[in-house]
């Protein structure tokens, strides 16, 4: 067993003997081998700091140094890098003689601005591991941005100069954009621009240029300034104006002066106190000069101490006040003085006439007269010569003095014993030396019969309106009484007290019964208006040239109208009424709603054609026509319903009839058409009627104006709904009760229609004024009378009962009390009215 060991001490016999022998050696003068040296590794950055803005990058050196035994390859690691920091070695490993690296720093742009240690480890095999640390500043990124500065920083000015100041611009932070610049709080007469406006550049130059005329004194100025952005920068800065010398005082005599459209003013005088030294022709201008106003200075240039300025204004120019500026100018001084000028609307040279008053009733062989006036307009001062048309036989009416160039004269009417009562529409003529045309006033005169005929003398002139029967009564429940025709189709009788005028109109279709609940004045007053309104009517035939292409042209005469569309030229009017009247032809643009606008306008006046005679050719070119006139008008309390409007023209001969239907809609405000004033007659009223299309409570509106009734027109309430009661159907009685409203306050009505084919047609309708009813009532009562034992009665007359009868309650409001039946300007009616059925 010990055998066994041999080999292994003699190895390790061996092995002793060689590490003696490396250590040194024997002391036998053998050599002994060096001792190793460790070894070792140091790391060093070239630089140690570095500062960074945020969104940049940073780079140092990093250098090693191998010491002793140790030559291996080196590993080098960045540690302590914060959030938003990212290093990197470039190379991470450095092999055996490689003794440099690069240590890169990328700081994104949110990383929070602060001092961060960064350190540096390298390690390598058999050494002790070296680091180094690297100091990184982190700054906020940098921000462009951008200043403004003006120099100077007040800049003075003498009115009527001009200046300049220099605009500096500072870039900040690489800021290299464009910047607009104006200039704000810029006083009236002060020009302030920037050149350029828009630049890249650092300058810029503000010109200022002040007007003569600017007061004096500081205003503050500010520099505005904005990039292709949100951020806007300024400079405040002062403008001083300063005043120029004085040229001296400059006065006007007048200072305030009125003219007449189209007409030259009087002449003004421009005196001018020259200053203290002060030499050299004045220059005279006008400013403020508005359109259509020129003036003219005699002399100008002015060397002496005044001139004379003489104003045009154009007849386009509106009527009103406004101030004009006179400035005298020597060399580059000037002073002002301020003249009032007030322009008044042209009046024409003309006339008019008026009758007080314009109607009077006589019996047969008595005398009346009414005041003539004559009011004069414009510069007409010349002679005015009276004649007098349409006095029947038996009537001699004069005016005296036959001529005058004073404001008054008289109408004298006398009749004869045995003129036939009737109306009979008188009309006064005058012409004017210088003045185109006749003017024109009418006077209605009614001659009764003599007094045993009774003292109301209702005369038809209307064919087709002729009665069948004709009876009166006192109150509602009194014997009826027959009234026979007399002479010239006029029923006279007596009507003392209130009570009820009946009659019968036949027609081809059946019978309309007309009853009328009235006092001694309605009476009296429906008599004489009979014949105004119902007169007796004739045809007339015409035509019309130069109508526009695609245009139409409507014709309206005393109560008649026809439309003539393109390209049709000739007309007929029928049912025109007879005696002097008065045309209206109007051309415009016709559509499916109507007329949409007119263009000119034929107005003939004092015209009394034959039945069945041609008129003169209407020419929309020729000397007669001239522009129409509109407007627009406004309703109020319409509510949801459609409303139709219609214009007519009523001048002092009577209705000229219908020339505008604009059919029904909801539009608000409506235009409205009609004559210029400088087209108007004494006695011309427009009249606008606006209805509504409720089929249940319809409402409407009739307004009298003299120029076109523009503003705004309101429709009354709903009518309340009546009561209506059956009293009987053998005859066939009907009772209809209805309340006063506030604004149908002037009149009522019941009407009932039963629309059967001819000859079964029966309408029946009572009228009642509001002082037949008593101002204190509360209700109007309408019932149909019992005709059974009046005098001449015929039964066929009658509604007939198990018809089905459409039954219309109308009420009416006037804004102003009427004397007689003719309207005024600025009168407007109201009616309301409530629609049904009933079955007697």
């Amino acid at each position: 067993m010990r055998l066994s060991h041999a080999p292994a001490r003699t190895l390790a016999t061996v092995l002793m003997a060689c590490v003696l022998w490396s250590c040194g050696g024997s002391g036998d003068g053998t050599p002994t081998p060096p001792t190793p040296t460790p070894g070792t590794l140091a790391v060093a950055l070239g630089s140690g700091t570095a500062s960074v803005v945020a969104g940049g990058t940073e780079t140092a050196t990093v250098s090693i140094t191998r010491g002793g035994s140790f030559s291996g390859s080196v590993t080098l690691a960045a540690e302590g890098a914060p959030a938003g920091v990212t290093a990197t070695l470039t190379p991470a490993t450095l092999g055996s003689g490689v003794t440099s690296s690069s240590l890169g720093l990328a700081v994104a742009a949110s990383t929070t601005p602060g001092t961060y240690p960064i350190t540096v480890r390298a390690t390598g095999t058999g050494v002790t591991a070296a680091t180094a640390t690297f100091s990184l500043t982190v700054t906020a990124a940098l921000m462009p941005d951008f200043g403004v500065s003006v120099t100077p920083g007040s800049l003075t000015v003498q009115e009527g100069g001009s200046g300049t100041a220099t605009v500096a611009i500072t870039r900040i932070d690489g800021f290299t954009g464009d910047v607009g610049m104006f200039v704000g709080g810029v006083p009236q007469d002060v020009q302030a621009t920037v050149t350029p406006n828009t630049t890249t550049g650092t300058t810029a130059t503000i010109n200022i240029s002040v007007q003569l005329g600017v007061p004096p004194g500081s205003y503050p100025l500010v520099l505005n300034a904005t990039e292709n952005g949100p951020r806007t920068r300024t400079a405040a800065f002062t403008l001083v104006v300063t005043a120029q010398p004085s040229l001296g005082v400059l006065t006007l005599n007048p200072s305030t002066i009125g003219v007449v459209q189209g007409q030259p003013s009087a002449p003004i005088t421009v005196n001018i106190v020259r200053g203290t030294g002060i030499t050299g022709d004045a220059q005279l201008t006008l400013e403020n000069l508005p359109p259509f106003v020129t003036g003219t200075f005699t002399p100008n240039p002015a060397s002496g101490a005044a001139s004379t300025l003489v104003l045009n204004v154009g007849v386009n120019h509106p009527p009103g006040t406004i101030t004009i500026r006179v400035r005298a100018t020597i060399g580059t001084i000037s002073t002002t003085a301020n003249l009032l000028l007030t322009t008044g609307a042209f009046t024409p040279p003309d006339f008019a006439l008026s009758l007080t008053p314009s109607s009077a009733t006589v019996t047969a062989g008595q005398n009346t007269s009414a005041a003539v006036g004559i009011s004069r307009t414009g510069s007409f001062a010349g002679d005015v010569a009276f004649s007098v048309s349409g006095a029947p036989a038996g009537v001699t009416a004069t005016v005296s003095p036959i001529t005058t160039s004073g404001t008054t004269a008289s109408l004298d009417i006398v009749t004869g014993s045995g003129t036939t009562p009737g109306i009979y529409p008188l009309v006064v003529s005058a012409t004017g030396t210088g003045i185109t045309g006749p003017r024109t006033a009418n006077f209605s005169l009614t001659v009764n019969a003599p007094a045993s005929g009774g003292n109301v003398q209702w005369r038809f002139c209307e064919t087709g309106r002729f009665p069948v029967w004709f009876g009166v009564r006192s109150g509602t429940s009194g014997a009826w009484t027959q009234v026979a025709p007399g002479a010239s189709n006029t029923y006279a009788f007596p009507f003392a007290q209130a009570g009820q005028v009946a009659y019968v109109l036949n027609s081809t279709s059946g019978f309309e019964i007309e009853i009328f609940n009235a006092t001694p004045t309605d009476a009296a007053r429906l008599a004489a208006n009979e014949c105004v309104q119902q007169p007796a009517r004739k045809t007339v035939m015409g035509s019309v040239t130069n109508v526009l292409p695609g245009r139409a042209s409507v014709i309206a005469m005393s109560g008649a109208f026809t439309i003539v569309p393109d390209p049709l030229s000739t007309f007929t009017l029928q049912g025109v009424h007879d005696g002097p009247t008065d045309l209206i032809a109007m051309m415009g643009f016709l559509g499916t709603s109507g007329f949409s606008q007119f263009n000119r306008v034929v107005v003939r006046r004092n015209i009394n054609p034959a039945s069945g005679a041609t008129l003169p050719v209407i020419d929309f070119e020729g000397p007669e026509s001239f522009p129409s006139a509109g407007v627009n008008g406004f309703y109020d309390n319409v509510g949801t319903d459609q409303f139709s409007v219609i214009m007519a023209l009523r001048t002092s001969n009577g209705t000229s009839g219908t020339f505008y239907t604009d059919l029904p809609a909801v539009d608000n405000p409506r235009p409205l058409w009609g004559l210029p004033s400088a087209a108007r007659a004494a006695g011309d009223l427009h009249v606008m009627t606006a209805v509504t299309t409720n089929v249940v409570s319809p409402r409407q509106i009739i307004r009298y104006t003299s120029g076109i009734a523009s503003g705004i027109n309101t429709f009354g309430p709903l009518l309340s709904v009546p009561t209506v009661t059956v009293l009987g159907n053998s005859p066939v009685r009907i009772r209809s009760v209805g309340l006063w409203q506030a604004e149908y306050g002037s009149g009522a009505s019941a009407s009932f229609v039963q629309s059967q084919s001819a000859p079964n047609a029966r309408a029946l309708t009572i009228n009642g004024s509001r002082e037949f009813f008593g101002t204190g009532a509360t209700e109007y009562i309408f019932e149909i009378p019992d005709f059974s034992a009046a005098p001449g009665w015929n039964p066929i007359w009658m509604l007939q009962g198990g018809v089905s009868t459409r039954q219309l309650m109308s009420a009416i409001g006037l804004n102003q009390e009427l004397t007689a039946l003719t309207p005024v300007d600025g009168l407007t009616l109201l009616t309301g009215q409530r629609i049904g059925t009933v079955t007697p």
